[in-house]
Formats: structure tokens, sequence, C-alpha cells
């Protein structure tokens, strides 16, 4: 039976003082054990002041230990501290993980203001590392605005993203910006929309039932139709 959290690391700080009082030095691999168990068992005070004590052995901390202190910062609601690590991920050369950047774009989302998820696509500029930050960042505005039904603001957001090189990777925001033009009765600037993201995005069957509902709501035939003949020729019949 596995050991629950709070035993696990009873027994890991264990093993740690009798190592220590055995002469061993810890190393890096040591500290990143440790602070791993630390956070599993939100034991985040522990998990700080191993930190502390490995950056005091003028050891330099590797990815693993920068993620799962950035994690904790994130439970902490420490924006400072969040930041600074991420410049520090950043700087080292290291890539900002699916789970990380979830993780940090929803503590901005929930505890930070408009402008922390500005700064994260300004301070942060665009590459391979950041890629996932930007995604969500970027997604994380359109759903916002969409919801607000802001659609000029929807628009700016939906060209940004795609001037920054990033394309939708969920049917469920652009299923929110068409509900958005639906509601604002802005037909015309939807085929606008449309015809920008067909070619690099495949709509999926809910994208064309939520058209054909939405035409149809309106009474618009000839664009009904039109969507009708796609969903056939895209094999949804």
């Amino acid at each position: 039976m596995p050991l629950y959290p709070h035993v696990y690391l009873q027994a890991t700080e264990a093993w740690y003082s009798s190592k220590r009082a055995s002469g061993f030095s810890p190393d890096l691999r040591t500290y990143d054990f440790l602070i791993l168990s630390c956070t599993k068992s939100r034991n985040f005070s522990d998990a700080e002041r191993y930190y502390e004590e490995m950056m005091l052995a003028g050891l330099m901390p590797n990815v693993s230990i920068l993620q799962n202190m950035l994690l904790l910062y994130c439970e902490q609601r420490n924006s400072s501290k969040v930041k600074e690590l991420l410049q520090i991920i950043i700087e080292g050369g290291c890539r900002i993980n699916k789970l990380i950047a979830k993780e940090v774009v929803e503590f901005f989302n929930d505890f930070g203001t408009v402008e922390d998820m500005e700064e994260l696509l300004v301070t942060y500029p665009k590459s391979e590392q950041v890629l996932e930050i930007h995604s969500m960042v970027h997604s994380s505005f359109i759903r916002m605005y969409a919801k607000a039904d802001r659609l000029d603001d929807v628009e700016y957001s939906v060209g940004r993203m795609l001037k920054d090189g990033i394309s939708f990777d969920s049917p469920d925001d652009v299923e929110k910006v068409i509900c958005c033009y639906f509601r604002k009765g802005a037909h015309d600037r939807l085929d606008v929309f449309l015809e920008c993201i067909k070619g690099y995005y495949k709509f999926t069957r809910s994208i064309y039932d939520l058209l054909v509902a939405g035409y149809r709501r309106a009474g618009l035939s000839e664009k009904l139709n039109s969507v009708v003949d796609e969903m056939k020729q895209a094999g949804f019949a």
C-alpha cells in the first residue's frame, strides 16, 4: 500500500537526517528529491528551506527543482517569486512545459490582473521556451473577451495571436468566438473570421453544428445552405 504524502515526507526527512548525521553531503539529486517530496506533501516551508540550503551550498538548481519551486510559489500566490523563477528558467535556456505553463497562466488569470497577463507576453518574447505560455495567455484573453461579448477585443486578441504565429488549438475556443459573433448579430464579421482561420484550422463536427444552428436561428438561409454543403464535403453529412 502506498504511503500517504505526509508519512512519505516524514520517512524521507528521517532518512535525510540520518544521512547527514553520518557525514553525508547532499548533492543536487538529493535536494531535487527532498523538494519534490515536500511539494507533493504541500510542506512548502520545508521545500523553501531545502531550496535556500541548496543555494547556500553553492549548488545551482536544475530544471526539475526550478519547476517544482515555481509550482510552489503559484500555490502560495507569490507573484513576484513566480516572475523571478520564470526569468531564471528562461535565462537558463530551459523550455516551459505544458503543465507548468498551465499553472502559471491560471495563477495570473485567477489572482493577477489583465496587466499581469499582458506582461507575460511582453516580458517573455515568443520562443520555443515559452511557446506554451504564449498559447495559453492568448487563449485566456480570447475566452475572457468572448464571455463578456467584447467583440472588438476578441478580434484584436485573435489577430494578435495569429500575428504571434500561434493558431487555435482548442475547438472550445473557436466555438466561444463563434457564439460571441452570433450573440452580437455580427454575421458578416463572422464570415471574415471563419475565412481567416480556415487555412490552418480544421473544423470539427461540433463547430459545423454550431454554425448551422446559429444561421438557422438568424434566418440566414443562404449562409445555412453554404455551411451544410461544406459539412458534406468535409464528410459530416
